[in-house]
């Protein structure tokens, strides 16, 4: 019982101790609970996406193989079935079906509002088992002359559930529903990556429906397959390769595995690039708040020296000395625990919403991650007692008297002071004492450093990353509209005659100016072992309204030639001078085309960042088997006409495929990348408040143990304000220096992002590293100005010292 007792009185005396120093103590908890919370959201993201994509993949049958027909070409419906059967691979075939896809313009203009963009028509059984739709609003279209329209991009412009569009050629039809497909689960932009449902449209129709729309009756020109568990798909995929060859031997086509389709292929690699960052971010956060936390209990025990010391004098053994500090410990690492699970569900349901809105899946699967929280809780269970360790050792290790003895005289040396000797900075003593308390004790300095170090490198990484991004697309912009601001382009169904008819309707409008005819081929570049897929348009030798910008070279006037990025110049390890094999189509019929390699020499380097962009002249089309044809167009409106005259007259032409902003790619990444900044703004917000609970603790126990030394020189006349001043000083320092090597440390994590996550997860996105002065303006404030603050919250404690109570020496 007496031993019960004696428990009991140090639970009583610890809770004493966490009572008097609550403020500490919460503070501390809350820093522990951000970081451990915030460790646990983010290390559960790429878990979260890849569980969701796993199963929103498995529950709309995606398939495993795609077959499809070079563009422009089609084939009769039943065709490539035909070829599926003769393949001999139907054994390993789970679900097949024959698709047409087809290029369109949408206007989906409501309530005054106009919304033209180019889209896509794609139609296929309603009755298949391989890439099926989940409708999030609406229904799925039935048989008959009902779409669906894509969700992403109905959200985006928040179209109703059901209501009418009008396509390409001026027809009106009716859309059922809101879905989604698994190839469109993100749907991309050449080179970026996302933001492409803004720009966008995809309507989905049965297949008797869509080529009525195409005006192709019974044609198709892609084939979708799903494989059973267990089937070989290289084997499967050449054998249906060689049955297409032989059943279509004029017409060419590739085939696309689903990791390569976009949409697969960025939400895994994109989870996984997130994930390296997120991670850095997480450790970043954790380790401030731990390591903060270990500096903070450490000498939140250390001014107990005196205690100690006092009891050891008293005889008290040291084992029983230390189960207060430890105590103390225990109930602050709890805290931190017990706060981490509200911060860790609040961050959790934070980011499920930024996962819901970026990656709109029809399966989201976001549960907390017990087994991540307790990586984060172990961590931030066991530092807080090894920081009671450390000085209670060393306080018991001590004679009693040594222990007893505060302030300078319990030093064992000045640290670092040695280096100020013979230094006397302007102000006297008072002005010279802050450095030398920073000085005097570089452990301490170092630890508090470390925390703010943290916290600028993650300002700096963060805000730096979207700067980059944004420095990126100003740069894409500036290139696509070199010549003309209001460029836009036409782009047509199919390739025509320069003299055709859809191209005099285009440059013939009344709200069109100039025009300038080009030829874009979907084409691969290959050097040695590398290949590169690019659009390459073949610009004419008399460019009104806009040509591409040479970093070096140029195209030749009189010779073939080749114009390519300087990032693509570098995947293929190619510079001026070298020549290139370009597979590209070739038209063998109306309907039909086929691939072919030429070889062109590399001309020109343009700086243009997105990877993909590819440019060559008319002797380069004359050499690639395409003279005189067009499919693209370069217009600027005429005076007095608009963007959106030219898109509203130009819609209802029969063969217009897409009418766009040259730029409108860029601008709907941009525009993207403008909602991440909720994250970025939450993430300064948590950082600079970890910064300030950081600095208010250093304060907090520096005024704890100089207690006496504040008193005596209030016993002396100085003046509150004066010492308040002298701490603030102390405090600018450690955040000046804290905020320089984040700056450094910043710039390292950026650069490694750029140069490892970003080109795996976009890789024909070249991306230009920038950091703005507004960043380096946030890190200032979350590292310097927070910081130097943070005293200001300890001028009620320091108006109120008990000056007798401080001084006296003997307890």
């Amino acid at each position: 019982m007496r031993r019960w007792h004696r428990q009991a009185l140090w639970v009583r005396w610890a809770i004493r101790d966490a009572r008097r120093h609550r403020f500490q103590v919460l503070s501390i908890a809350l820093l522990l609970g951000l970081g451990v919370g915030m460790f646990t959201a983010m290390s559960s993201m790429s878990i979260w996406r890849v569980d969701s994509a796993d199963s929103s993949f498995a529950a709309l049958r995606m398939h495993d193989l795609r077959f499809s027909l070079v563009e422009g070409g089609t084939a009769r419906e039943g065709e490539l079935r035909t070829a599926l059967t003769r393949s001999g691979a139907t054994a390993d075939v789970a679900a097949a079906a024959e698709r047409l896809v087809v290029p369109t313009q949408v206007d989906a203009s409501t309530g005054g509002r106009t919304i033209m963009v180019p889209g896509r028509i794609v139609g296929a059984p309603a009755d298949g088992d391989v890439d099926t739709l989940a409708a999030r609003g609406g229904s799925l279209p039935a048989a008959g002359t009902d779409v669906a329209l894509e969700h992403n991009f109905a959200r985006h412009y928040e179209l109703p559930e059901t209501g009418a569009l009008t396509l390409a050629g001026g027809q009106r039809v009716a859309y059922t529903g809101q879905v989604l497909a698994p190839e469109y689960f993100i749907v991309t932009a050449p080179g970026a990556g996302f933001g492409a449902e803004s720009t966008f449209a995809v309507i989905f129709a049965p297949l008797a429906t869509a080529q009525r729309l195409a005006g192709k009756p019974g044609q198709v020109n892609d084939m979708v397959v799903r494989l059973r568990p267990g089937a070989d798909a290289v084997a499967v995929q050449r054998q249906i390769e060689r049955a297409l060859r032989v059943t279509l031997p004029e017409t060419g086509f590739t085939v696309t595995t689903r990791d390569e389709e976009p949409a697969h292929r960025m939400i895994y690699k994109d989870a996984e690039g997130d994930q390296q960052l997120l991670d850095i971010f997480a450790f970043l956060m954790l380790g401030a708040a731990t390591f903060a936390a270990f500096n903070l209990i450490s000498r939140t025990v250390e001014a107990q020296r005196r205690e100690i010391g006092i009891g050891m004098a008293l005889g008290v053994p040291p084992a029983q000395l230390a189960r207060r500090p430890f105590l103390l410990s225990a109930q602050i690492a709890l805290g931190g625990l017990i706060l981490g699970i509200p911060v860790g569900l609040a961050a959790d349901a934070w980011l499920e919403g930024v996962l819901e809105d970026f990656f709109p899946l029809p399966v989201v699967n976001a549960a907390f991650q017990p087994a991540v929280f307790l990586q984060g809780a172990a961590l931030g269970l066991v530092l807080p007692l090894l920081a009671a360790a450390v000085p209670v050792r060393r306080a018991v290790r001590v004679a009693p008297v040594e222990a007893i003895q505060v302030g300078a005289r319990a030093a064992r040396s000045s640290g670092l002071a040695w280096m100020l000797k013979g230094l006397r900075l302007p102000g006297g003593t008072l002005a010279n004492l802050p450095l030398r308390n920073v000085l005097r004790t570089p452990r301490r300095t170092i630890m508090t450093l470390l925390g703010i170090t943290a916290v600028v490198t993650i300002v700096v990484a963060m805000a730096g990353l979207i700067d980059s991004f944004d420095a990126t697309l100003d740069a894409s912009r500036s290139e696509a509209l070199t010549g003309s601001r209001d460029r836009l382009t036409v782009d047509l169904a199919t390739a025509t005659a320069a003299d055709g008819r859809a191209l005099r309707a285009v440059t013939g409008a009344q709200s069109v100016g100039d025009g300038q005819p080009s030829l874009r081929l979907e084409s691969t570049l290959v050097a040695g072992r590398e290949r590169l897929d690019v659009a390459l348009e073949t610009v004419p030798d008399r460019r009104p309204v806009w040509e591409p910008t040479y970093e070096r070279g140029a195209l030749p006037a009189a010779r073939p030639g080749l114009l390519i990025a300087r990032s693509a110049a570098d995947a293929l390890d190619v510079g001026l001078g070298d020549r290139v094999r370009v597979v590209h189509p070739v038209p063998t019929g109306p309907q039909t085309f086929r691939l072919e390699t030429t070889t062109l020499p590399v001309t020109g380097i343009h700086p243009s960042p997105l990877r993909f962009l590819a440019y060559t002249n008319t002797a380069g089309a004359a050499a690639l088997g395409v003279p005189g044809l067009v499919n693209r167009i370069s217009v600027v409106p005429a005076a007095g006409s608009s963007a959106e005259d030219v898109k509203a007259e130009l819609l209802p032409l029969p063969g217009i495929a897409g009418v766009q902003g040259a730029a409108a790619t860029t601008d709907a990444v941009d525009e993207v990348l403008k909602e991440f900044d909720q994250i970025l703004v939450v993430t300064v917000a948590i950082a600079a408040a970890m910064a300030l609970l950081i600095a208010f603790n250093s304060t907090a126990i520096n005024a704890d143990e100089r207690t006496r030394e504040h008193a005596t020189m209030f016993a002396h006349g100085v003046p509150v304000g004066r010492v308040m001043l002298g701490a603030i000083a102390e405090a600018l320092l450690i955040g000046a220096l804290g905020t320089a090597v984040g700056v450094v440390a910043g710039h390292a994590v950026l650069s490694w992002v750029l140069t490892t996550t970003v080109p795996e997860t976009m890789p024909d996105l070249g991306i230009v590293s920038a950091v703005t002065p507004a960043t380096y303006g946030v890190a200032v404030i979350s590292g310097i100005v927070v910081v130097a603050a943070a005293p200001l919250l300890t001028l009620g404690r320091l108006r109120r010292t008990d000056l007798s109570g401080s001084l006296r020496v003997v307890e």
